[in-house]
Parts: C-alpha cells; sequence; structure tokens
C-alpha cells in the first residue's frame, strides 16, 4: 500500500514512494495537482483539457489504448546471429539465459510496463508525445518509470517536458521543459514515445488538433443550447402590457411585480385591470441541434478511428457488421500502435535491461554485439471478446443483477460521464416511444435492440432467448 507521507515543494506535493530508494531528479510536481484548475480547467494544457471534460475523445482515447494493451505481451528471447542453427538449436542455446529471461519478467513486473504502455498510448494521442523519467536507486538499477508532465504550450511557468534537438544533424541532445532553455535531462534519462513525428524532429502530432474547433462548437450545444431550450425555451412566453393607471411610481411597481410573479405555465392569471398580452412562441429547432451534434460525433469519432459501436453511438447494433468493423479497426489502427510501441520498447528499454545484465553477469564490454536480443510479442486480440463482454454484461443488466453504471463500466465506458451527458440534453417531448429491432447472432440467440426515445436513455440489448 502506497504510503501516504506527502513532501511538499512550491505548494504541490507528491507520493513518497518515489523518494524511498529511488529519487526522481527533478521533484514531480504536476500543474494538474491544482484543486482549482481540475475544477475550472485553466492552466491546463488545451488538449488536456478536452480529453478531460470530452466524453466522446476520453472514449475514443482510451477504447485505441485498452485495445492496444489489455491482452498483455511476452518478453521473447531470441538470438542476434544463430547462423545455421535450426529451431531446436535456437532453443539449446538459449537455455544458458534462463536467468535473464528471469530478470526481464521480474524488471516487468517492478516497474509495471503493462500500465506504462497503456498511459503511453493515451498521453501519446492527446499531446503527440510522452516521456517516462527513468528513476535509479543506489544502486543504478531502474525501479520505477515515472511519467513526466506533457504540455505543448510555450508558458512561462509551463513544466511540460520537451526535446531538445541538435539542428545540424537532427540528434537528440537531451531533455528539458517548456519555457527553459537549459538541459534537465540526458537521452539516456528518458523512454520517450512520439505519435506520427513527419519530421523526426521527436514532437509527434495530437490526434485532438484536427477536432478542436469541432469539440468547442459540441460543448456549447450540450452545454448552452440544450440547457438554455430546457431552462426558458420550451415553452412559449408572453409579452403582458399592464395599464397602471394613476397609480403611483411604488404601487405601479408593485403591481407589475406581482403580475410578473403569476405568470406561469399553465396557470390561470386573474386581474381586474387593463391588461394586455401576446403569447411567443420561439418554437426552437430541438431536431436540428441534434442533428447538427450527431454530424460533429461523426467526424470525431471518424478521427480516432474507433467503431462507434465500442462506444455505445450505435442506433442499431448488428453483430455481423461490428465484427467486420471491429476486424478492421484492430488491424488497422490498433495494429499500427502495437507495431510502434514494440518497437521502441525493444529499442529503449530492453536494449538496456539486456546491456545491465550482461555488464553485471557476463562482464560484457560497451562496443561488443550482445548474443541475444528481446522481442516484445503482444498477444493477439480478437474482437469476439468484447462482443462477448458486451453480451454478458447486457444480460446481467436485463435480469437485474447489475444497474446501468455498473454495465457500462463493465464493456469499458466512462459511466460517470455519459450519464452526466444524457442528463444535460432535454426531453424534446415528454411522451415516450420505442424502436424495436431483431437481430440474431451465430449460436441462434434471437435479440431485442430496444431504444427508449426519452432523452434521457439509451439503446440496450435485450436477451430473448428461450435457452
Amino acid at each position: 500500500m502506497m504510503n501516504k507521507k506527502t513532501v511538499s515543494r512550491r505548494k504541490v506535493t507528491y507520493p513518497s514512494l518515489f523518494i524511498a530508494e529511488a529519487t526522481p531528479k527533478i521533484p514531480f510536481c504536476d500543474a494538474r495537482w491544482n484543486e482549482q484548475a481540475s475544477e475550472n480547467y485553466n492552466g491546463m494544457d488545451a488538449y488536456y483539457s478536452e480529453y478531460r471534460r470530452d466524453s466522446l475523445v476520453r472514449n475514443s482515447i482510451n477504447a485505441l489504448a485498452y485495445f492496444s494493451t489489455t491482452k498483455g505481451f511476452n518478453a521473447v528471447l531470441d538470438l542476434t546471429n544463430p547462423a545455421d542453427l535450426d529451431e531446436a538449436g535456437i532453443i539449446d542455446e538459449l537455455k544458458q539465459y534462463g536467468d535473464l529471461r528471469d530478470y526481464i519478467d521480474a524488471k516487468n513486473k517492478e516497474v509495471n510496463l503493462d500500465n506504462v504502455l497503456n498511459v503511453a498510448v493515451i498521453k501519446n494521442k492527446i499531446y503527440g508525445w510522452v516521456g517516462f523519467e527513468f528513476v535509479k536507486n543506489k544502486k543504478d538499477d531502474i525501479t520505477l518509470l515515472l511519467p513526466r508532465e506533457t504540455e505543448r504550450s510555450n508558458k512561462r511557468f509551463s513544466m511540460g517536458l520537451i526535446p531538445i534537438q541538435n539542428r545540424m544533424n537532427g540528434e537528440l541532445e537531451g531533455f528539458s521543459y517548456s519555457g527553459k532553455a537549459e538541459k534537465v535531462f540526458e537521452p539516456d534519462d528518458i523512454l520517450w514515445f512520439t505519435n506520427n513525428a513527419l519530421e523526426y524532429d521527436f514532437r509527434g502530432e495530437s490526434e485532438i488538433e484536427p477536432i478542436f474547433d469541432q469539440l468547442g462548437t459540441r460543448r456549447y450545444i450540450t452545454n448552452e443550447a440544450f440547457k438554455e431550450t430546457a431552462k426558458a425555451m420550451w415553452a412559449p412566453y408572453p409579452v403582458v402590457k399592464v395599464d397602471t393607471g394613476r397609480a403611483n411610481e411604488d404601487d405601479a411597481k408593485s403591481m407589475l411585480s406581482e403580475i410578473a410573479n403569476g405568470l406561469q405555465p399553465g396557470k390561470a392569471l386573474v386581474h381586474n385591470g387593463d391588461i394586455e398580452a401576446q403569447v411567443i412562441d420561439q418554437k426552437p429547432h430541438i431536431d436540428k441541434l441534434v442533428t447538427v451534434l450527431e454530424s460533429i460525433d461523426q467526424d470525431i469519432i471518424g478521427n480516432f478511428r474507433v467503431p462507434r459501436f465500442l462506444l455505445g453511438r450505435e442506433k442499431q447494433f448488428n453483430r455481423a457488421t461490428a465484427f467486420a468493423e471491429g476486424a478492421l479497426f484492430l488491424q488497422g489502427p490498433i495494429a499500427d500502435i502495437q507495431k510502434y510501441m514494440a518497437r521502441e520498447i525493444e529499442r529503449q528499454w530492453y536494449d538496456r535491461l539486456l546491456k545491465n545484465w550482461f555488464t553485471k553477469n557476463r562482464g560484457w564490454k560497451e562496443g561488443t554485439p550482445l548474443p541475444v536480443k528481446v522481442k516484445h510479442i503482444w498477444n493477439p486480440v480478437t474482437m469476439n471478446d468484447w462482443v462477448e463482454q458486451v453480451k454478458a454484461w447486457t444480460e446481467l443488466f436485463n435480469s437485474g443483477i447489475a444497474n446501468r453504471k455498473m454495465a457500462l463500466d463493465g464493456i469499458g465506458e466512462d459511466s460517470e460521464s455519459v450519464i452526466q451527458e444524457e442528463e444535460e440534453k432535454p426531453e424534446i417531448n415528454a411522451e415516450t416511444t420505442s424502436l424495436v429491432h431483431q437481430i440474431t447472432d451465430g449460436g441462434g440467440n434471437e435479440y431485442t435492440v430496444k431504444t427508449i426515445k426519452r432523452g434521457k436513455t439509451r439503446p440496450l440489448l435485450e436477451n430473448k432467448s428461450k435457452s
């Protein structure tokens, strides 16, 4: 269990876990820990704030990270130069490196590499790059991969880590912080990932940047337009003209105030004076707002290349279509992410572990070729796993064993953001209608997709199979 004792620096605290046996070169001071900034998003990186507050962006990026890393991986030893050895000969040759294999597995577990890779994918998509500090103990052993704050802005007091590159030959010379000229970390101090670095500048591109303006429009519709419609435009409003006669100013104001307070939707107003009223119905086009919102949602989803049904945005769930879209998703963006991450982990992490082990156990000298290498092999991911998971949680929900929040969390949705977003949407009308669609899975089980239209519900699968 993490020690709750904290060390203070500039009114920002960080867990004592980081200074128990191994201390970072720079204290871990993350501006996002500021409670005031967390409430109003002031001082945050613009792209990170969109990830924080937009459920569709967060779910899309989290889906990419989840399917890229959820099944785990294996670190596999292989000979650097197998020569003419057959498969049996290679296996016999690798038996002498059993301790090395145990050492690598132990290090991966110690630094929690599964979680590091998951965080790396998420931050890579948000910012375009991400760095982890190799935190070492007194014996010069790496005990922690500490995520360093990332920020694309150049604010004066920014703590965002940025690379320092030689302008002549393009080599990486180290790392600094935004707005600072001096070097803070050497190149070997940081495990570095980039997203789509086109210019080989160690700075990638954010996946949020192409849809940044659309997110502002989407937030205005959900947070402003829908709220205003639900608050003030759902019913007609009157323009009332009152003849106060010879009443003095105070009596006239009191009369107008009394009449205004009596104006309530569906409530009769009785008076004995001269009053003229004109009823104005603004008739807000909610359906047009919903259409615009759906178009923006489609643009956002298409930007991340995540199937709609994985985000709960598919109005009709078709199992065959889901398998086809899911397969393309796994073979496209997920395969690209895994290929890049595996290559960088092999180069920046496993090579370091190999050199460290061979130096301590075999007297290896720098510049000498290593006899073995490590391959980062991802465990296969299939869409059938996720579809079966959705099916299981749907049956639990329909049977009353699990509530809606549990079911959404179970299939990887951000339940709090989704439910909050739906509660902010106004009800277009009070009448409840249902749309029913029949689908059949490969096992012959029949399902009914029932969409209940009341403005605050989402499609649910209801199992109609007798078995």
